[in-house]
């Protein structure tokens, strides 16, 4: 997944509150798009654009998404105020006609108010005028406690169909703000299959025009695109970080309505040395190196954040944590009284080191999940494996589903943006805990609670100079490494997608969604 910015994702909110949508951050790219880009010369010249998501969008709200899939379907209807560059800079490239600073008086010089000005003539599909009270209601929607239980109703005259976690059907919006553009008249959606058979479709057969997040072993997919005549592979490298998120809460369902609840305490997972031997046991460069051709898609990491630059760690490659080493865990393990019975797991106080460690289906996780169960279990720890669809997984309704997080670990791709301190708040802050009172639709779905963190997290709110956030993004990282609160794997390209060779200004960049600049693709 990907989990949007909040997950992937998770989703990362625009600058305001036209839109949220995914996030990432940037490394150096390696696109390859086919023909030069180019404008799109004439408005509804070409007939459709066929997309393929192996993971299926189920809703088109993005500031309801629970994955990267609702998002980017959503970014072909709404758009944000602003939004970041390849660099992470803020530009006014959607519905703003700038973006607000201090030199041009739209960020008040004590930061205690912003005004932003708006493009003049946009419309709706319908032909209505797109005004300041828009704005104000998406904000006011998105801030409401009740939108957790509402839906999105289909943008009737753009959005021709849509099937939940099958089909998306667009058809042109013929009041888009600029005249010559969108370029296709149509564009099918499609959900479903896996990643292999995306990439298939893309480099093989030639079905589709864009195949998303191929994520697919080195190994099968390098000669893959290698050997298209139809298709190019393109990479951009990010903040998406695959992790494993640990449980800070106690998933047996004999707790019945408390199951997963903030209040009560993981069995094992509360005990720090549990969790550094866990992570001490962790070969993420195994995974890098057999899964993800060791920088084709993805490389191994110790840090959660990993960019923009002046915020990636240089602290944690040194700590015991970072480092694979077995006869470290073994001994942290023995050290804190965890036995080894007859069967090879550890116990103490009746409690046994049984993990349930869940994922989506994927063939590079669910080796990911085997080169890891054997470590782990090396040193004491019984692990089940479970596999769930992506369409399950990413929701907040499913009891199999990432948000309920009734298993011990469970591993997803999640990213930031150029300001941290939403994907930090986010994810592991204490007002951000999902639970049944929320609808399982915050955050932070380890359940994890660390007043020093929320401090950081606190401080990052208010602190402007650029400097000081660089050092608070990074001591916010660290903590969170130290306390074994996740334990990082990889980070992988933001973008790792297949495009037809036809296919022209696909320019993906490593803040926003692979969807933003669909306008201007052409063939």
């Amino acid at each position: 997944m990907e989990k949007p910015g909040y997950w992937r994702s998770g989703l990362a909110i625009a600058v305001t509150a036209a839109i949220a949508f995914t996030a990432c951050t940037p490394n150096p790219a390696s696109p390859s798009t086919g023909p030069s880009a180019s404008a799109a010369a004439k408005r509804g010249a070409g007939e459709t654009l066929n997309i393929l998501y192996w993971q299926a969008p189920t809703i088109l709200n993005a500031h309801q998404a629970t994955g990267t899939k609702d998002a980017d379907a959503a970014r072909l209807v709404l758009e944000p105020l602003a939004s970041w560059d390849k660099n992470g800079k803020a530009i006014a490239n959607a519905l703003a006609s700038e973006v607000p600073t201090v030199d041009n008086g739209g960020v008040a010089k004590d930061f205690t108010s912003v005004t932003w000005k708006l493009r003049t003539g946009v419309k709706w599909s319908d032909g209505s005028p797109f005004s300041a009270d828009d704005v104000v209601g998406t904000y006011t929607y998105q801030c409401d406690e009740t939108t957790a239980a509402s839906t999105f109703d289909v943008c009737e005259g753009v959005v021709n169909a849509f099937k939940p976690g099958d089909n998306v059907q667009y058809d042109l919006n013929e009041n888009f703000r600029d005249p010559n553009k969108p370029f296709f008249k149509h564009v099918n959606f499609k959900g479903g299959g896996d990643a292999a058979s995306a990439a298939r479709a893309v480099f093989q057969t030639g079905d589709v025009d864009y195949g998303w997040n191929l994520q697919v072993e080195a190994a099968v997919l390098k000669p893959m695109a290698q050997g298209s005549s139809v298709g190019n592979l393109v990479t951009v490298y990010g903040s998406s970080i695959e992790r494993l998120v640990v449980n800070f809460s106690n998933p047996d369902a004999s707790l019945g309505d408390n199951r997963g609840e903030p209040s009560t305490k993981h069995p094992f997972f509360t005990d720090i040395h549990v969790r550094r031997a866990l992570a001490m046991a962790t070969n993420r460069q195994a995974v890098a190196t057999q899964l993800y051709g060791d920088g084709l898609s993805g490389k191994a990491t110790c840090n959660i954040l990993t960019a923009p630059e002046p915020m990636n760690s240089q602290n944690t490659t040194s700590l015991d944590v970072c480092k694979f080493d077995v006869a470290a865990a073994n001994k942290e393990l023995d050290d804190d009284g965890w036995v080894k019975g007859s069967d090879g797991v550890r116990a103490k106080g009746g409690v046994k080191l049984k993990i349930l460690y869940q994922t989506t289906v994927n063939s590079v996780r669910q080796s990911t999940q085997a080169i890891l169960k054997k470590d782990w279990e090396s040193v004491g720890f019984s692990v089940e494996l479970k596999s769930v669809p992506s369409s399950t997984f990413f929701t907040n309704t499913s009891p199999d589903g990432a948000n309920h997080f009734w298993a011990d670990i469970e591993m997803y791709t999640n990213s930031g943006d150029p300001d941290p301190t939403s994907y930090y708040a986010s994810g592991w802050s204490t007002g951000q805990i999902a639970s049944k009172a929320n609808n399982w639709n915050f955050g932070n779905y380890g359940r994890y609670s660390n007043k020093d963190f929320d401090s950081i997290v606190d401080q990052l709110r208010k602190e402007t100079d650029a400097s000081k956030r660089n050092q608070l993004a990074i001591q916010a990282n660290d903590l969170l490494i130290k306390d074994v609160a996740v334990i990082p794997l990889i980070n992988r390209t933001f973008a790792t997608s297949g495009i037809a060779k036809s296919l022209k200004g696909v320019d993906p960049s490593p803040w926003d969604s692979e969807m933003y600049n669909i306008a201007d693709w052409s063939k």
